[in-house]
């Protein structure tokens, strides 16, 4: 298949573009490189530097026949929509009605697109597809146009979408130097470089977290199946709830480390508790396994360790 990637130097772009290039795929990726550097993108991708906003890219890929689109990127952070919301609104709006765009030009089959649980906002506890979609943020309020772009585009020019909702991606590969983006990496980076573990808002707020490896699976069944049937979306989590106080204190269990806890005053926009009913996502995938929390974090701070990359 050829596959293109936007955002393809991002945590989980740059993931499933390895596993398609080493399965044989031709993948394609665009990337601006807001939050990564050019040493993300796998060797191998047909690459082109630009932002997604700018619709330059459809020339660059406009006689390649590309099969799939994964769009994945994005302003990513709900705390950092509130700061510069033009560029989130134009990078992830304006962003998704180009990539609607170029797949209507170019007869797409099928766009993956990287929505958020943060569609659910107000929605709070265990959440279905079906629960009310309530942003509290300016980056979920362009998550939830997104998908109803996609949506009215996916009916009008039978273009099959699957919006995956993800709830909280962590892992190998995940900037540990961003400090707006990613609870679990903002949290062991803290542990493992820092005096302080430094919380913005409760202890008692709770969210579903998912390994990298997890996504990667997912990502990859849903771009060799057949048809999607039109328009779907699916929550994309492990169906577990973790309190942050779990959270943090398995952090540094796994890390090995003993950092006081500093509780601040929350972020503008954030949710108090969600996690994912992901029966529709187990019924189409058939992956009951995930990976623990437990698992997650040891195998990360394991290569952390080879590799080097903190201080004891």
């Amino acid at each position: 298949m050829k596959i293109l990637i936007t955002g393809v130097a991002g945590f989980v772009g740059k993931n499933i573009a390895q596993k398609l290039l080493d399965q044989g795929h031709e993948v394609y990726g665009i990337d601006n490189f807001f939050n990564s550097t050019k040493s993300d993108v796998p060797k191998g991708v047909v690459f082109f530097e630009i932002d997604v906003a700018n619709v330059e890219w459809f020339d660059f890929f406009k006689n390649i026949d590309i099969d799939i689109v994964i769009h994945l990127a994005a302003q990513s952070s709900g705390e950092v929509s509130f700061k510069i919301p033009n560029y989130d609104c134009n990078t992830n709006v304006i962003g998704t009605l180009n990539v609607c765009e170029f797949s209507k030009k170019n007869k797409v089959k099928k766009i993956l697109f990287a929505s958020s649980m943060s569609v659910y906002g107000e929605s709070q506890g265990l959440v279905s597809e079906e629960t009310p979609l309530i942003p509290l943020s300016l980056y979920a309020v362009g998550k939830k146009a997104s998908e109803d772009y996609l949506r009215i585009y996916s009916r009008q020019f039978d273009i099959d979408v699957a919006c995956l909702r993800f709830f909280n991606i962590y892992g190998i590969g995940q900037n540990l130097e961003n400090m707006s983006q990613g609870m679990i990496s903002i949290f062991l980076a803290q542990a493992l470089n820092e005096e302080k573990i430094i919380v913005k808002g409760s202890l008692k707020r709770y969210r579903d977290f998912i390994y990298i490896s997890d996504v990667v699976d997912i990502l990859e069944f849903l771009a060799k199946a057949s048809s999607l049937n039109g328009f779907v979306t699916f929550n994309v989590g492990t169906g577990e709830k973790t309190y942050l106080s779990d959270l943090i204190s398995t952090i540094q269990t796994v890390s090995q480390t003993k950092k006081d806890v500093i509780i601040q005053n929350g972020t503008l926009g954030d949710q108090n508790g969600i996690y994912a009913n992901n029966s529709k996502l187990i019924e189409i995938t058939n992956k009951r396994k995930f990976t623990t929390l437990n698992e997650g974090l040891q195998e990360w701070v394991t290569t952390l360790k080879r590799e080097n990359n903190f201080e004891n």
